[in-house]
């Protein structure tokens, strides 16, 4: 009988341990809608605490009772739409603002302060360095903390080269001894400085040899989001862009009539790259509405801007 109240013990203390670990809630747009990075450093701590994934579209208070950290990610002027869930969140349970300008949480953000240079630097590796300190700092777990890798916030790429070009100047020194062609069309590319970070580069790559297969040359700039198009393409005082992809969402969403004057100084055609995360290629093609319906304010922003659609 003794035996039988040990083992009774002994497996209510084992459950008690699995279902003590701490929980973290992260409310984000980035890793709700592409998950796959951020899901492989999630499974390196699956034994030391959990973590969750919420999207900002459907997330609801319920949904992290159990959490002992919310985080949310990029709310900017969104946080007033989902103010009643957040307040009701932060009256359960500690709250922390990544990225969030403005906006204070409940958590102790001397502990949690350092989880910027890994989120700036998103990749796998900076996920999991950002979660070891977490589990590290935060929760107080036996887990060694890995600092972030950072990456420069602007520069210029090509795949033929294995540096990321700091100035115009410096990319156009190295492309004149490769693949420049005198008196053709300067094409300038520009996308996220985490395409790079991510080594997120097929569609760049293939656009970059698509461009000079067609005998015109290639500039592809890249920065974190405030993207200076007035001097991005300018070397040594002279604007060498005759026309641009745009890989960004807006032309800056912080300040709008910044980004208008930035693009109304470089003077040239804008062509803007949509995506769309929800679709294969494949399932768009056989899709007769085109873009999905929610995809209107994308196309609303472009035509505010006066920018073209590819």
């Amino acid at each position: 009988m003794k035996n039988i109240c040990w083992l009774i013990l002994l497996c209510a203390l084992a459950a008690c341990s699995k279902n003590s670990k701490k929980e973290l809630a992260l409310v984000s747009t980035h890793i709700s809608s592409s998950p796959a990075e951020f899901q492989k450093a999630v499974e390196a701590f699956g034994d030391q605490y959990k973590v969750r994934i919420y999207d900002p579209e459907t997330f609801t208070a319920k949904q992290v009772d159990n959490a002992d950290l919310v985080i949310f990610e990029s709310f900017g002027s969104r946080i007033s739409l989902v103010q009643p869930s957040v307040d009701s969140v932060m009256a359960r349970t500690k709250v922390y603002f990544l990225d969030t300008p403005g906006v204070k949480g409940n958590a102790d953000e001397s502990r949690l302060k350092g989880i910027a240079a890994y989120w700036e630097n998103a990749n796998t590796e900076n996920y999991k360095g950002m979660l070891s300190y977490i589990g590290a700092t935060y929760f107080r777990l036996p887990i060694r903390v890995t600092p972030p890798v950072e990456f420069p916030k602007s520069g210029y790429y090509h795949p033929d080269s294995k540096v990321f070009f700091q100035s115009p100047e410096a990319y156009s020194a190295w492309y004149r001894g490769k693949n420049h062609s005198p008196g053709a069309v300067n094409v300038g590319l520009v996308f996220y400085q985490s395409n790079y970070v991510k080594k997120d580069l097929k569609v760049i790559d293939a656009l970059i040899r698509s461009i000079e297969a067609k005998g015109a040359n290639a500039m592809t700039y890249m920065a974190k989001g405030k993207f200076k198009l007035d001097s991005a393409f300018s070397v040594n005082g002279q604007q060498k862009a005759d026309v641009l992809i745009y890989g960004g969402m807006f032309l800056d969403f912080a300040k709008y009539k910044k980004g208008l004057e930035r693009a109304q100084k470089l003077d040239v055609p804008i062509l803007v790259a949509d995506v769309d995360m929800k679709q294969t290629v494949q399932e768009w093609r056989k899709n007769q509405q085109g873009f999905l319906p929610e995809k209107a304010g994308r196309f609303y922003f472009n035509e505010r801007d006066g920018t073209l659609s590819l």
